[in-house]
């Protein structure tokens, strides 16, 4: 078997058919590509518009606005107060991480062990 595949288009209707909604496909795509802004920004929005219509997706129609280079977004934002950081990091006894100020260039305290 074919793996549970439809058949290919074998009309002329069907290929056209199935053009149209590649066509389609292309075209929407090119219109959300989250990494047109990183093109844009590396290279410009000329050769980001041309990389993405005429290569990516190259069945895709050119929109007249060009391309949405907005960074793509993901909703959220910033955690609730007190609730940042990893929550998977152990916490230091009484609150105090052994290695603050190290980078400010105070030294560092040492424990060595007693034997």
């Amino acid at each position: 078997g074919r793996g549970g595949r439809p058949p290919a288009a074998t009309t002329a209707e069907e290929v056209e058919a199935t053009f149209q909604r590649q066509r389609a496909y292309d075209t929407y795509s090119a219109s959300r590509d989250p990494a047109a802004g990183l093109f844009a920004a590396m290279f410009g929005k000329t050769w980001a518009e041309d990389f993405i219509y005429d290569f990516l997706f190259s069945l895709s129609e050119r929109s007249d606005g060009g391309l949405n280079l907005a960074p793509p977004s993901f909703g959220g934002g910033p955690p609730p107060s007190g609730h940042g950081g990893n929550p998977y990091a152990k916490k230091e006894r009484g609150g105090k991480n052994p290695h603050a100020g190290v980078a400010a260039g105070k030294k560092a305290e040492k424990s060595v062990p007693r034997i």
